[in-house]
């Protein structure tokens, strides 16, 4: 699983930040904040962890309130993030 925590400082997320956001313009879209780059990247590796294992997705699914766990554990994800701290104490 790749390493998400791209905000640390190292020149090759730095990078690679850059190229993702590059992708994200259209010629007049703001660029995101930290927070928003943060959120998105730990949300699609979430979705991906739940539907690439066929028994977390089944247990996933099964939840009769899919996205208060979605975000639950997305929440847990991020605050458990060592950018985190600087980010949301913006």
């Amino acid at each position: 699983m790749a390493n998400l925590e791209l905000l640390e400082g190292d020149e090759e997320g730095s990078s690679k930040k850059e190229e993702f956001l590059q992708l994200l313009n259209r010629g007049g879209l703001v660029t995101p904040s930290d927070l928003v780059y943060l959120t998105c990247m730990h949300a699609l590796q979430l979705k991906a962890e739940f539907f690439d294992d066929d028994y977390t997705q089944e247990l996933f699914l099964a939840s009769s309130f899919l996205h208060a766990v979605f975000v639950n554990i997305l929440t847990k994800k991020i605050s458990n993030t060592s950018a985190s701290d600087s980010i949301f104490g913006q």
